[in-house]
């Protein structure tokens, strides 16, 4: 009686070892073998790892089917990899083309030529001075209003070159864009056969017809994420299983990319991906170039995605002044969310008072570095204010002062808030998202100047 009571823990052990795991060595077994396989498999790095030690420590019959599993694994990630690869590289772009490259960077040196005589004018304060009467106030005089339309004659030209450029650039890629005319009053033929007059009355403001390419650049943009992020998952599924093979003791092929170094951080960029953007970046010629110029796209595309108090009305100005300033070959400005902030609060505040203006009666916000400052933004700024504008960007471009705020070429952030019929524009020099400012080559926070 004592002694069969004294065998059966003793047999249980027996079952154990030979149908399922050995207590003592945590060993695969022939009922235990289908259920690791199926964890080596699994998604999880640590289970998998885990199950393949196991099965290899069995030997015989666990062994065996470890090394089938991975080189199951290895023929199935490698399979991913490759129509990752493929498709990234058959997606359309100039980026395997030096020629289409060059032609492309040449268009946008065309572009930059215009843009530059456009700037020069405009910060030169004899030729383009703010319109202000003799005993204060704004008064647009006979000299000012030719200075607006000589400005509007060289804006209108870099206008249409951008537009052709823009269309020609978003080609490249197999997205094709509807070219649009730029708006006026046929200044810029005028200022090419140089029979450009003074007029007798203001000079009107133009509002040109810029090629929006934000939709065009939010769609290469996916594509390219897209098959980015499945390449970077296939990689990285294929390594793990290059690292299991080598326990199992199989030979498993480096998988290296032949992709072009621009198509890998063109989808690295849209993709958010800084580091690797960095590390495929072209060191310099007509690729370095064509990189920059899409790093500057992106950005918009950047400021399209931004949410939480950022309505439509906050950033449309925005994305229209991004373009003005893409055609004038400046940098765009990134949306920030404490400029956008300080600008919002001011003109809600100038909403309840029915007052426009820069200067408030609270201590710690009377100026608008002051209201910045308070958000957290500590750099230099500039802030343009308006009141019933339905155009704000354009209206701004009617004086000088304010015109210029748009066009430092050190600005690297902005934020617009709107409230009723008013609204604000902040923007400042310090771009505070560090990746996008590696990208951009830009950092810390310059002196304002063009």
């Amino acid at each position: 009686m004592r002694g069969s009571a004294l065998s059966a823990p003793t047999a249980a052990m027996v079952w154990l070892c030979v149908g399922g795991l050995s207590a003592a060595s945590g060993q695969a077994t022939a009922e235990s073998i289908p259920r690791l396989v199926a964890q080596l498999k699994g998604s999880d790095a640590a289970k998998a790892t885990e199950a393949l030690h196991k099965l290899l420590a069995a030997g015989g019959q666990g062994e065996a089917a470890a090394r089938d599993a991975v080189k199951e694994l290895l023929q199935q990630h490698g399979r991913k990899w490759d129509d990752a690869h493929r498709r990234l590289l058959a997606r359309p772009g100039p980026m395997g083309d030096p020629a289409r490259i060059s032609a492309l960077v040449k268009s946008h040196a065309r572009l930059a030529k215009a843009a530059a005589e456009v700037l020069k004018f405009a910060f030169d304060h004899g030729k383009y001075p703010v319109p202000t009467a003799p005993g204060g106030g704004w008064r647009p005089g006979k000299y000012y209003q030719k200075g607006q339309v000589l400005l509007e004659g060289r804006v209108e030209v870099a206008i249409g070159i951008f537009n052709q450029v823009e269309c020609e650039l978003v080609g490249a890629f197999g997205v094709k864009l509807a070219p649009k005319p730029p708006g006026g009053g046929g200044f810029a033929k005028d200022y090419l056969r140089g029979e450009l007059r003074e007029p007798q009355t203001a000079c009107p403001i133009l509002t040109y017809n810029l090629v929006d390419c934000v939709p065009a650049w939010s769609q290469i943009g996916g594509f390219y994420a897209g098959w980015y992020r499945a390449l970077r998952q296939a990689e990285a599924a294929y390594d793990r299983a290059a690292a299991m093979a080598v326990e199992a003791g199989i030979d498993a092929a480096a998988k290296s990319s032949k992709l072009p170094g621009l198509v890998l951080a063109t989808a690295a960029v849209f993709s958010g991906d800084a580091e690797l953007a960095l590390k495929h970046r072209p060191a310099d010629g007509d690729e370095r170039k064509l990189f920059d110029i899409l790093v500057r796209r992106y950005v918009l595309v950047r400021n399209a995605r931004q949410r939480g108090k950022w309505s439509p009305a906050d950033k449309a100005p925005l994305r229209q002044l991004n373009l003005y300033r893409l055609a004038l070959c400046l940098d765009p400005l990134a949306a920030n969310d404490k400029l956008h902030t300080a600008a919002l609060e001011h003109s809600q505040w100038m909403h309840r008072n029915r007052q426009a203006g820069h200067g408030r009666p609270e201590r710690n916000l009377r100026t608008p570095t002051h209201r910045c400052w308070a958000q957290g933004y500590r750099a230099a700024i500039v802030e343009n204010v308006s009141a019933g504008s339905r155009n704000p960007i354009w209206s701004w471009r009617a004086d000088a002062s304010h015109h210029r705020n748009l066009l430092f070429g050190t600005l690297r952030a902005a934020g617009v808030g709107r409230a009723g019929r008013f609204c604000t524009y902040n923007a400042g020099t310090l771009l505070e998202d560090k990746d996008l400012a590696r990208l951009l080559g830009v950092s810390g926070s310059p002196a304002m100047r063009w």
